[in-house]
């Protein structure tokens, strides 16, 4: 069997219990004084999406006020109905032009047979 290297059984670098005592104080004291910073993140995202929120909120309401309200140049909604109403398209005209036997022929166009392919 090989002789294997005997490790001293002491660490490389001896700390003294003064500089623990120091390291540990200052860590404290660190801790302490900053501030939690999962908290304090979660904190302040919470404040952007409130905020976010907000304006989305503003910009909804306006955003309805200026559909509700509309635009001084556009005509009142009667008469638009009115203009609709009163044009006659090409089927109407159509229609006004025939008699009344012309129009009793006038039947639904159906299909019977659709062909299969």
């Amino acid at each position: 069997m090989k002789d294997t290297h005997q490790f001293p059984k002491t660490q490389p670098y001896i700390e003294t219990e003064q500089y623990l005592d120091q390291l540990i104080a200052s860590a404290t004291e660190r801790a302490i004084h900053q501030p939690k910073t999962a908290q304090h993140t979660a904190h302040r995202r919470l404040h952007r999406i409130a905020w976010a929120a907000a304006a989305a909120i503003i910009l909804l309401i306006a955003g309805w006020g200026w559909h509700r309200l509309g635009s001084p140049s556009d005509p009142p909604a009667e008469q638009i109905v009115q203009s609709v109403s009163t044009q006659q398209g090409p089927l109407d005209t159509f229609l006004d032009g025939i008699s009344d036997e012309e129009a009793a022929h006038i039947d639904c166009y159906k299909v019977d047979n659709i062909p299969q392919y």
